[in-house]
Protein backbone atom coordinates (compact mmCIF):
# COMPACT_ATOMS: atom_id res chain seq x y z
CA UNK A 1 0.00 0.00 0.00
CA UNK A 2 1.36 3.93 -0.50
CA UNK A 3 -0.47 6.31 1.11
CA UNK A 4 0.54 10.37 1.33
CA UNK A 5 -1.49 10.79 4.74
CA UNK A 6 -0.34 14.02 4.97
CA UNK A 7 0.88 13.25 8.66
CA UNK A 8 1.49 10.36 10.49
CA UNK A 9 1.91 12.09 14.02
CA UNK A 10 -1.98 12.25 14.49
CA UNK A 11 -3.84 9.81 16.62
CA UNK A 12 -6.14 9.28 13.27
CA UNK A 13 -3.22 8.54 11.37
CA UNK A 14 -2.77 5.22 13.39
CA UNK A 15 -6.51 4.37 13.79
CA UNK A 16 -7.02 5.02 10.15
CA UNK A 17 -3.53 3.11 8.66
CA UNK A 18 -4.33 0.15 11.50
CA UNK A 19 -7.41 -0.37 10.24
CA UNK A 20 -6.19 -0.61 6.34
CA UNK A 21 -3.44 -3.21 7.73
CA UNK A 22 -6.35 -5.09 9.58
CA UNK A 23 -8.26 -5.12 6.79
CA UNK A 24 -6.88 -5.93 3.87
CA UNK A 25 -3.44 -7.92 5.19
CA UNK A 26 -1.14 -5.38 4.49
CA UNK A 27 2.55 -6.57 4.62
CA UNK A 28 4.16 -3.72 2.83
CA UNK A 29 3.52 0.11 2.95
CA UNK A 30 4.94 3.15 1.76
CA UNK A 31 4.01 6.02 3.95
CA UNK A 32 4.69 9.04 2.02
CA UNK A 33 4.72 12.50 3.24
CA UNK A 34 4.65 11.85 7.48
CA UNK A 35 6.13 15.34 8.25
CA UNK A 36 7.64 13.56 10.99
CA UNK A 37 11.61 12.55 11.18
CA UNK A 38 13.82 11.03 13.80
CA UNK A 39 13.07 9.33 17.17
CA UNK A 40 10.09 10.39 16.78
CA UNK A 41 9.49 8.51 13.36
CA UNK A 42 11.10 5.56 14.57
CA UNK A 43 8.76 5.31 17.72
CA UNK A 44 5.41 5.70 15.79
CA UNK A 45 6.76 2.83 13.03
CA UNK A 46 6.98 0.37 15.76
CA UNK A 47 3.92 1.63 17.69
CA UNK A 48 2.82 0.41 14.17
CA UNK A 49 3.65 -2.76 14.80
CA UNK A 50 6.37 -3.14 12.16
CA UNK A 51 10.17 -3.62 13.17
CA UNK A 52 11.74 -3.43 9.68
CA UNK A 53 11.91 -0.06 7.99
CA UNK A 54 13.72 1.91 5.38
CA UNK A 55 13.48 5.73 5.94
CA UNK A 56 13.92 8.71 3.69
CA UNK A 57 13.91 11.40 5.97
CA UNK A 58 11.73 14.23 5.28
CA UNK A 59 13.37 18.04 4.94
CA UNK A 60 10.96 20.48 7.47
CA UNK A 61 7.65 20.18 7.16
CA UNK A 62 7.33 18.77 4.00
CA UNK A 63 8.20 15.12 2.18
CA UNK A 64 9.51 12.38 3.29
CA UNK A 65 8.34 8.74 2.37
CA UNK A 66 8.61 5.27 4.95
CA UNK A 67 9.11 2.03 3.74
CA UNK A 68 7.67 -0.32 6.44
CA UNK A 69 7.44 -4.22 6.06
CA UNK A 70 6.47 -7.43 8.21
CA UNK A 71 9.38 -9.75 8.49
CA UNK A 72 7.26 -12.84 8.83
CA UNK A 73 5.78 -12.04 5.08
CA UNK A 74 8.45 -10.02 3.52
CA UNK A 75 12.36 -9.83 2.68
CA UNK A 76 13.09 -6.22 1.14
CA UNK A 77 17.37 -4.97 0.32
CA UNK A 78 17.35 -1.32 -0.39
CA UNK A 79 19.24 -0.83 -3.72
CA UNK A 80 18.51 3.34 -3.76
CA UNK A 81 17.16 5.77 -1.20
CA UNK A 82 16.88 9.60 -2.85
CA UNK A 83 14.73 12.53 -1.30
CA UNK A 84 11.72 11.45 -3.79
CA UNK A 85 12.14 7.82 -3.93
CA UNK A 86 13.08 4.91 -2.66
CA UNK A 87 14.13 1.51 -5.09
CA UNK A 88 14.01 -2.08 -3.31
CA UNK A 89 14.20 -5.41 -3.70
CA UNK A 90 11.15 -7.38 -2.47
CA UNK A 91 10.47 -11.09 -2.62
CA UNK A 92 7.30 -12.72 -0.88
CA UNK A 93 7.19 -16.39 0.20
CA UNK A 94 6.08 -18.80 -2.31
CA UNK A 95 6.06 -15.71 -5.25
CA UNK A 96 8.76 -13.80 -7.89
CA UNK A 97 11.21 -11.27 -6.30
CA UNK A 98 10.42 -8.11 -8.34
CA UNK A 99 12.08 -4.48 -7.85
CA UNK A 100 9.97 -1.58 -6.29
CA UNK A 101 10.07 2.12 -6.11
CA UNK A 102 7.72 3.73 -4.09
CA UNK A 103 7.64 7.40 -5.36
CA UNK A 104 7.07 11.19 -3.30
CA UNK A 105 7.18 13.56 -6.23
CA UNK A 106 7.86 16.87 -5.39
CA UNK A 107 5.56 19.65 -6.45
CA UNK A 108 8.78 21.93 -7.33
CA UNK A 109 9.74 21.45 -11.00
CA UNK A 110 13.21 21.77 -10.82
CA UNK A 111 12.77 19.01 -8.02
CA UNK A 112 10.71 16.77 -10.17
CA UNK A 113 12.48 17.31 -13.32
CA UNK A 114 14.95 15.19 -11.47
CA UNK A 115 13.26 12.71 -10.20
CA UNK A 116 12.10 12.02 -13.99
CA UNK A 117 15.85 11.33 -14.61
CA UNK A 118 16.01 8.93 -12.07
CA UNK A 119 13.69 6.68 -12.85
CA UNK A 120 13.86 7.18 -16.36
CA UNK A 121 17.53 5.79 -16.09
CA UNK A 122 15.71 2.52 -13.46
CA UNK A 123 13.60 1.88 -16.39
CA UNK A 124 16.58 1.59 -19.36
CA UNK A 125 18.53 -0.81 -17.17
CA UNK A 126 15.62 -2.62 -15.80
CA UNK A 127 15.62 -5.92 -16.73
CA UNK A 128 13.79 -7.57 -14.25
CA UNK A 129 9.86 -7.08 -12.70
CA UNK A 130 9.31 -3.43 -11.91
CA UNK A 131 6.46 -2.19 -10.05
CA UNK A 132 6.38 1.62 -9.33
CA UNK A 133 4.11 3.49 -7.18
CA UNK A 134 2.96 6.41 -5.07
CA UNK A 135 1.93 10.07 -5.39
CA UNK A 136 3.60 11.02 -8.94
CA UNK A 137 2.01 14.64 -8.00
CA UNK A 138 1.11 14.98 -11.99
CA UNK A 139 -1.39 13.47 -15.00
CA UNK A 140 -1.26 11.97 -17.91
CA UNK A 141 -4.22 13.21 -19.72
CA UNK A 142 -6.96 15.89 -19.20
CA UNK A 143 -9.34 13.03 -18.19
CA UNK A 144 -7.38 12.97 -14.91
CA UNK A 145 -8.73 15.66 -13.70
CA UNK A 146 -11.32 17.68 -12.43
CA UNK A 147 -12.91 21.12 -11.68
CA UNK A 148 -10.16 24.33 -11.25
CA UNK A 149 -8.70 26.04 -14.49
CA UNK A 150 -7.95 23.71 -17.41
CA UNK A 151 -5.24 20.57 -17.36
CA UNK A 152 -1.90 21.84 -18.97
CA UNK A 153 -1.60 19.42 -21.97
CA UNK A 154 2.18 19.71 -22.66
CA UNK A 155 2.63 19.20 -18.79
CA UNK A 156 0.56 15.53 -19.83
CA UNK A 157 2.67 14.72 -22.49
CA UNK A 158 5.91 15.53 -20.99
CA UNK A 159 4.40 12.82 -17.85
CA UNK A 160 3.29 10.74 -20.45
CA UNK A 161 6.63 10.50 -22.13
CA UNK A 162 8.63 9.57 -18.85
CA UNK A 163 6.30 7.04 -17.95
CA UNK A 164 6.94 5.62 -21.85
CA UNK A 165 10.88 6.02 -21.15
CA UNK A 166 10.79 3.93 -18.55
CA UNK A 167 8.89 1.44 -19.64
CA UNK A 168 6.03 1.30 -17.12
CA UNK A 169 2.31 0.57 -17.62
CA UNK A 170 -0.25 2.16 -15.77
CA UNK A 171 -2.20 -0.54 -13.57
CA UNK A 172 -5.49 1.27 -12.86
CA UNK A 173 -7.46 1.29 -10.30
CA UNK A 174 -11.07 0.61 -8.70
CA UNK A 175 -12.27 2.33 -6.52
CA UNK A 176 -12.90 6.37 -6.69
CA UNK A 177 -11.82 7.76 -9.95
CA UNK A 178 -9.45 10.38 -8.73
CA UNK A 179 -6.92 10.07 -5.83
CA UNK A 180 -6.54 13.39 -4.61
CA UNK A 181 -9.10 16.32 -3.37
CA UNK A 182 -7.67 19.08 -4.09
CA UNK A 183 -9.01 23.31 -2.96
CA UNK A 184 -11.96 25.13 -4.45
CA UNK A 185 -11.13 28.14 -5.88
CA UNK A 186 -13.64 31.37 -6.46
CA UNK A 187 -16.45 30.57 -9.35
CA UNK A 188 -14.20 27.06 -10.20
CA UNK A 189 -15.59 23.56 -9.04
CA UNK A 190 -12.98 21.85 -6.62
CA UNK A 191 -9.69 20.27 -7.86
CA UNK A 192 -10.23 16.68 -8.26
CA UNK A 193 -6.89 14.55 -9.53
CA UNK A 194 -5.20 11.33 -9.96
CA UNK A 195 -2.04 11.85 -8.84
CA UNK A 196 -1.51 8.51 -7.06
CA UNK A 197 -1.26 5.49 -9.22
CA UNK A 198 0.50 1.99 -9.44
CA UNK A 199 2.82 1.12 -12.56
CA UNK A 200 4.44 -1.89 -13.48
CA UNK A 201 6.37 -3.33 -16.23
CA UNK A 202 5.64 -6.26 -18.82
CA UNK A 203 7.88 -8.95 -16.61
CA UNK A 204 5.84 -7.84 -13.38
CA UNK A 205 2.61 -8.11 -15.08
CA UNK A 206 3.73 -11.79 -16.33
CA UNK A 207 4.53 -12.42 -12.95
CA UNK A 208 1.60 -11.56 -11.13
CA UNK A 209 -1.17 -11.74 -13.69
CA UNK A 210 -3.78 -11.87 -10.77
CA UNK A 211 -2.84 -9.00 -9.12
CA UNK A 212 -5.12 -5.25 -8.77
CA UNK A 213 -5.53 -2.47 -7.93
CA UNK A 214 -7.58 -1.24 -5.02
CA UNK A 215 -8.15 3.29 -4.69
CA UNK A 216 -9.31 3.00 -0.68
CA UNK A 217 -11.32 5.58 0.93
CA UNK A 218 -10.19 8.94 1.63
CA UNK A 219 -9.72 9.72 5.33
CA UNK A 220 -7.88 11.96 7.70
CA UNK A 221 -5.64 13.12 4.55
CA UNK A 222 -6.54 14.95 0.85
CA UNK A 223 -5.06 11.51 -0.70
CA UNK A 224 -6.41 8.32 -1.34
CA UNK A 225 -4.65 5.09 -0.32
CA UNK A 226 -3.15 3.18 -3.61
CA UNK A 227 -3.24 -0.74 -2.56
CA UNK A 228 -1.81 -3.28 -4.67
CA UNK A 229 -3.17 -6.91 -4.17
CA UNK A 230 -0.75 -9.52 -5.96
CA UNK A 231 -3.53 -12.20 -5.60
CA UNK A 232 -7.25 -10.74 -6.21
CA UNK A 233 -9.16 -10.89 -3.42
CA UNK A 234 -5.61 -10.76 -0.91
CA UNK A 235 -7.53 -10.01 2.60
CA UNK A 236 -6.56 -11.25 6.00
CA UNK A 237 -10.30 -11.75 8.11
CA UNK A 238 -9.31 -13.72 10.29
CA UNK A 239 -11.17 -14.99 13.46
CA UNK A 240 -9.72 -13.82 16.78
CA UNK A 241 -9.14 -15.74 19.51
CA UNK A 242 -11.09 -14.75 22.56
CA UNK A 243 -9.43 -11.74 25.05
CA UNK A 244 -10.91 -10.53 27.82
CA UNK A 245 -11.25 -6.44 27.38
CA UNK A 246 -10.19 -4.31 29.96
CA UNK A 247 -13.04 -1.30 28.54
CA UNK A 248 -15.74 -4.01 29.92
CA UNK A 249 -14.75 -2.86 33.71
CA UNK A 250 -15.14 0.76 32.65
CA UNK A 251 -19.18 -0.01 32.22
CA UNK A 252 -21.26 -0.15 35.26
CA UNK A 253 -23.55 -3.10 33.55
CA UNK A 254 -20.36 -5.48 33.65
CA UNK A 255 -20.44 -6.24 36.99
CA UNK A 256 -24.11 -6.83 37.25
CA UNK A 257 -23.91 -9.16 33.92
CA UNK A 258 -20.31 -11.10 35.84
CA UNK A 259 -22.35 -12.06 38.77
CA UNK A 260 -25.64 -13.21 36.83
CA UNK A 261 -23.25 -15.58 34.68
CA UNK A 262 -20.41 -16.46 36.72
CA UNK A 263 -21.21 -20.53 37.74
CA UNK A 264 -19.85 -20.18 41.64
CA UNK A 265 -21.00 -24.17 41.61
CA UNK A 266 -18.90 -25.15 39.20
CA UNK A 267 -15.12 -25.91 38.59
CA UNK A 268 -12.96 -23.18 37.24
CA UNK A 269 -12.56 -24.42 33.81
CA UNK A 270 -15.92 -25.09 33.53
CA UNK A 271 -17.05 -21.79 34.55
CA UNK A 272 -14.72 -19.72 32.29
CA UNK A 273 -16.10 -21.86 29.38
CA UNK A 274 -19.97 -21.08 30.17
CA UNK A 275 -19.10 -17.32 30.89
CA UNK A 276 -16.64 -17.03 27.66
CA UNK A 277 -19.28 -17.89 25.62
CA UNK A 278 -21.80 -15.48 27.83
CA UNK A 279 -19.27 -12.67 27.35
CA UNK A 280 -18.61 -13.05 23.90
CA UNK A 281 -22.94 -11.87 23.11
CA UNK A 282 -23.40 -9.70 25.76
CA UNK A 283 -19.96 -7.64 24.45
CA UNK A 284 -21.95 -7.74 20.83
CA UNK A 285 -24.87 -6.58 22.05
CA UNK A 286 -23.25 -3.90 24.40
CA UNK A 287 -20.47 -3.15 21.90
CA UNK A 288 -20.72 -4.73 18.85
CA UNK A 289 -22.86 -1.33 18.08
CA UNK A 290 -19.18 0.37 16.93
CA UNK A 291 -18.34 -2.20 14.77
CA UNK A 292 -21.49 -1.36 12.99
CA UNK A 293 -21.40 2.23 13.37
CA UNK A 294 -17.52 2.26 11.85
CA UNK A 295 -19.19 0.38 8.54
CA UNK A 296 -21.73 2.46 8.26
CA UNK A 297 -20.32 5.64 8.33
CA UNK A 298 -17.06 4.59 6.46
CA UNK A 299 -19.83 3.35 3.49
CA UNK A 300 -21.28 6.67 3.88
CA UNK A 301 -17.81 8.46 3.50
CA UNK A 302 -17.02 6.38 -0.17
CA UNK A 303 -19.85 6.87 -1.76
CA UNK A 304 -19.80 10.45 -1.02
CA UNK A 305 -16.34 10.70 -1.91
CA UNK A 306 -17.35 9.01 -5.50
CA UNK A 307 -20.04 11.03 -6.07
CA UNK A 308 -18.27 14.30 -5.18
CA UNK A 309 -15.70 13.05 -8.30
CA UNK A 310 -18.53 13.62 -10.36
CA UNK A 311 -20.36 16.79 -8.50
CA UNK A 312 -20.15 19.58 -6.49
CA UNK A 313 -21.95 19.71 -3.41
CA UNK A 314 -21.69 22.09 -0.48
CA UNK A 315 -24.33 20.00 1.02
CA UNK A 316 -22.01 16.53 0.20
CA UNK A 317 -18.96 18.60 1.75
CA UNK A 318 -20.60 19.81 5.08
CA UNK A 319 -22.07 15.69 5.33
CA UNK A 320 -18.43 14.40 5.12
CA UNK A 321 -16.84 16.71 7.42
CA UNK A 322 -19.55 16.15 9.95
CA UNK A 323 -19.05 12.07 9.61
CA UNK A 324 -15.15 12.56 9.43
CA UNK A 325 -15.69 14.18 13.20
CA UNK A 326 -17.79 11.07 14.02
CA UNK A 327 -15.69 8.66 12.89
CA UNK A 328 -13.07 9.91 14.87
CA UNK A 329 -14.72 9.65 17.66
CA UNK A 330 -15.93 5.94 16.95
CA UNK A 331 -11.99 5.30 16.45
CA UNK A 332 -11.20 6.61 19.80
CA UNK A 333 -13.46 4.43 21.12
CA UNK A 334 -12.54 1.21 19.15
CA UNK A 335 -8.94 2.39 20.50
CA UNK A 336 -9.73 2.00 24.09
CA UNK A 337 -11.30 -1.09 23.01
CA UNK A 338 -7.88 -2.90 21.17
CA UNK A 339 -5.73 -1.22 24.11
Amino acid sequence: MSWNCRGAATKQFKSTFSRFRRKFGVGVAAILEPRVSGDKALNIIRSLGFNNFIIADAHGYSGGIWVVWDPVDVNITLINKQDQFIHVWVEFPRKDGFFWTTVYASPQEENKRLLWEDLKHIGRTMNEPWLLSGDLNEICSISEKKGGCPADINKCRMFSDVLDACGVLDLGGSGSRFTWKGPKYSHLDRVFKRLDRAMANDLWRNCFEEADVLNLSRIFSDHYPVLVRLEKGDSCWRERPFRFMAIWQNDPRFSVFFKSNWDTSSELLSSLKSFTLAVKDWNKSVFGFILFRKNRVLARLDGIQKHMCLHNSWHLEDLETKLLRELSEILDLEEQIWY
